[in-house]
């Protein structure tokens, strides 16, 4: 016996009802709902790791990038038998390297040890020399509204020229 038709032509019985075969097996409301409940779980993990990528970098971060831009100077002074310096650029707050320039975040203060100068508001944090010694003190960077934070203090050694790095959580 068939199944009645509607008005447009197609059986009033739809698929999902018959259950006799494989084929057209359906979902049930709980299986959809299931599965909406594991992409919202997927879709909410990707997007916090979306914004951590997007998100303005932190203190440390940046200070890890003086480090590294640092090291690398050290070693060019090193290797190419010149002077190589670090330099930071008050009026477009931008530390400049051997491999261009790194960005200090607005909610980040720069508080450099080395010798400003007033005609081009440009201060030289570090030299490197090519005997393997450094030029300049330290540099700190802090938070711009935390007065209780010391900050993270970036030195270079004046004997060998090797980079510290000195987080607040090192401090005992």
């Amino acid at each position: 016996m068939k199944p009645p038709m509607s008005a447009i032509g197609l059986s009033a019985m739809s698929s999902c009802a018959r259950r006799g075969t494989a084929a057209h097996r359906c979902f049930t409301l709980l299986e959809l709902v299931v599965v909406i409940a594991i992409l919202c779980v997927v879709l909410g993990t990707a997007a916090v790791s979306v914004k951590k990528v997007f998100s303005e970098p932190s203190l440390e971060d940046i200070a890890e990038k003086i480090q590294v831009t640092a090291a690398m100077a050290r070693r060019m002074a090193a290797a190419g038998g010149k002077i190589y310096q670090i330099t930071y650029n008050q009026k477009n707050t931008t530390v400049y390297g051997v491999d261009g320039g790194i960005k200090i975040p607005d909610g980040i203060v720069l508080l450099p040890g080395g010798i400003a100068d007033e005609n081009n508001e440009t201060t030289v944090i570090f030299s490197f020399r090519p005997d393997g010694t450094a030029g300049g003190d330290f540099v700190v960077l802090k938070e711009r509204n935390d007065d209780a934070n010391d900050g993270v203090k970036i030195s270079a050694s004046p004997l060998n020229g090797a980079i510290t790095l000195k987080l607040p959580e090192d401090e005992e």
